[in-house]
């Protein structure tokens, strides 16, 4: 299973929907959440068709401030478990195994006095059941302070919310690769603070199921949030062994002739070139 999620801070402009095009066509992601669409039910959906997905779920904008989407494929059966402006609480079937998993799309309050009650209903929310859990989205928390860098430091004294809910809920998260941090503020066109707030956390019986999981921060185009790529099963690139000189050929009398003939090879090459021929040779025969 693949997965986007992006705050997309809107969909209204040509930019974020032509970099939302762009991503849905080059990873074809199974899921794809967007949170801040900004936009009513029959525009965000107009572009879910456009894009082949044939299932959604949708949290209207109060005005035109948040809004959230959720669209996946028809292979998967997802129900909704519960909602509100800034979650969408799912229980997804897999098509393959049949397996029951609880992903949770989630967009945190970017405001502090919505902060305590939001973060104070998801403590132990850990179910029993013992399926595999993720969290995922732009949370608009900060893990460790590292995870900041710009004009104005993170406060040491301010209640840390997000390390309270992994703790609570004995979630982990899954690192990433690419870019360090996946919210920048901009002023004048000059960056002046980052913060790494979108992120994907699981559990161990997640990690279990899925041990290659991890989250690629794509490149930030439309927004001022990077798209987060999920995978459970990337594809991992194959490198070649490491060639060793193995021990018992030095015994064989056949290993002079074969380094002989390879280190002899007549060749027009400058000499470094003649020489990573040669051994190139060598590896080749041996």
């Amino acid at each position: 299973m693949n997965c986007i999620a992006w705050n997309c801070q809107g969909l209204g402009k040509p930019l974020t929907v032509q970099s939302l095009r762009e991503i849905a066509h080059s990873h074809t992601p199974d899921f794809i959440f967007l949170s801040e669409t900004h936009k009513c039910y029959s525009y965000v959906d107009s572009i879910r068709t456009q894009l082949g997905y044939t299932h959604s779920y949708y949290v209207d904008p109060v005005n035109t401030a948040g809004g959230l989407s959720l669209w996946w494929k028809e292979d998967f059966l997802v129900k909704v478990n519960d909602y509100s402006k800034y979650f969408i609480d799912t229980e997804i079937t897999l098509p393959d195994s049949g397996s029951l998993i609880r992903v949770t799309w989630m967009y945190g309050p970017p405001y502090h006095g919505e902060k305590e009650n939001f973060w104070n209903r998801w403590y132990n929310k850990r179910r029993p059941d013992g399926n595999p859990w993720m969290v995922i989205g732009d949370l608009n928390e900060m893990l460790f302070l590292h995870e900041r860098e710009g004009i104005t430091p993170g406060n040491l004294n301010r209640r840390r919310y997000l390390e309270q809910f992994v703790a609570s809920n004995c979630l982990m998260d899954v690192g990433f690769k690419g870019q360090k941090y996946t919210w920048a503020r901009k002023e004048d066109g000059i960056t002046v603070l980052q913060e790494r707030i979108d992120r994907c956390l699981v559990c161990d019986e997640w990690l279990l199921s899925w041990p290659n999981s991890g989250v690629t921060h794509l490149t930030r185009i439309g927004s001022d949030h990077n798209p987060i790529l999920f995978t459970s099963n990337p594809i991992l690139s194959k490198r070649r062994g490491q060639f060793k000189f193995e021990a018992q050929w030095a015994e064989e009398e056949e290993t002079y002739s074969v380094i002989h003939d390879s280190w002899n090879c007549s060749t027009n090459l400058p000499n470094l070139s003649q020489w990573e021929n040669n051994l190139n040779n060598c590896k080749v025969n041996l």
